[in-house]
């Protein structure tokens, strides 16, 4: 892809700010150490010293290995998008950080100013903040943070403000951060190594698939917005073929059964126990998170023999009324079909799938 001066003048502004991001954590240069150990598989990219993977979505996106040494953190790869001018790095804490609570403590994305969501299925602090790059330019920062044995992961984007509002930019982004794998689960929610037979008859099929009540991560609860997001993933999951899906009403005559809610999202242990009480194989949960005016629908599908995440998919609407959110449910669930297609070629012979380009309006 030929490289415009313009492009390239953004791509050192969204550099600016990803490391401004990670400066907010109070980290300052050190020293470079030998580089990490990676591979790069299609659209993958693999550390084997920080034992990740993350996927660009396109290949519009430029993969650059890096090895950027701070006092507290050590950036280790950048995905840049030279068209719109923005980036994602991916970076590691130089010292253990067991929680994550106390991982996001750190640095002015705290807690206090920080929201608590979930990246491709993993618990994590996420903070944004306006910063202004060069020549006065406006841009934004996004800073999100997870933890897995011990290791604490920083997953910063960059881009023009002027592209906030762009959606097919802002999903190629939710692409990327969905893609963020850990190469293996904490050895506490790994319950066993056994994995539910998946059947293939022309295309892939999960069977026995309970469908858990999305959550409003406003209130930690369902709403009626939630409910009915919900219904509608039931019904364009059945509509696509690939689920054997436990119907609904009799997932609510067990919690019935048990006086047990049961909504949201869940992994490692409780997957687990949730697959045995619904005698389901897998998990979809899910939930409708709001920043300002623009609304973030995210599921995921869980192996309830092990708690391991298999997939995940989100989209965003700005201006989210209720109606926009319901009728972005169609397209939601055929990039969760996409992904786990991809998943599960991944798993079978490590070459990814590259995931279809989808035609989205802006909105």
């Amino acid at each position: 892809m030929a490289t415009s001066r313009s492009a390239l003048q953004g791509a050192i502004c969204t550099g600016v700010v990803l490391t401004s991001a990670l400066s907010l954590l109070a980290l300052g240069p050190a020293g470079c150490a030998g580089g990490p150990e990676y591979r790069i598989v299609g659209n993958t990219y693999i550390s084997e010293t920080y034992n990740c993977r993350i996927s660009v979505p396109n290949d519009d996106w430029i993969i650059e290995p890096a090895n950027k040494h701070y006092t507290g953190a050590v950036i280790f790869v950048y995905l840049r998008q030279l068209t719109y001018n923005s980036a994602v790095a991916v970076a590691v804490a130089k010292k253990p950080q067991a929680n994550l609570e106390a991982f996001a403590s750190m640095g002015a994305y705290n807690p206090r100013l920080a929201k608590f969501t979930y990246v491709a299925g993993k618990p994590c602090y996420y903070g944004t903040r306006p910063m202004v790059g060069g020549q006065g330019s406006n841009l934004t920062s996004q800073l999100y943070k997870l933890a897995n044995n011990n290791t604490g992961y920083i997953l910063s984007v960059g881009f023009p403000t002027a592209w906030s509002e762009h959606e097919k930019l802002q999903m190629e982004i939710d692409d990327i951060l969905n893609s963020f794998e850990f190469a293996s689960l904490p050895a506490a929610e790994t319950a066993t190594d056994q994995t539910p037979e998946i059947v293939t008859a022309g295309k892939s099929r999960l069977s026995n698939v309970a469908i858990l009540d999305m959550v409003d991560l406003t209130t930690g609860e369902p709403s009626q917005a939630t409910r009915v997001l919900t219904d509608e993933l039931q019904n364009q999951c059945a509509r696509t073929k690939r689920f054997k899906l436990i119907e609904r009403r009799n997932l609510r005559s067990i919690l019935d059964e048990h006086d047990l809610q049961l909504s949201g999202m869940i992994s490692g242990s409780s997957v687990v126990r949730t697959g045995k009480l619904l005698k389901a194989d897998y998990l979809i949960s899910g939930n409708l998170g709001r920043m300002g005016s623009t609304g973030v629908v995210y599921v995921q599908v869980a192996d309830s023999s092990n708690g391991k995440i298999i997939a995940t998919a989100s989209m965003r609407r700005k201006r989210a009324s209720d109606d926009r959110l319901l009728g972005m449910m169609p397209d939601l669930v055929v990039k969760l079909v996409y992904r786990l297609e991809a998943q599960q070629a991944f798993d079978a012979n490590g070459q990814p799938e590259k995931t279809p380009e989808r035609e989205t309006p802006d909105g």
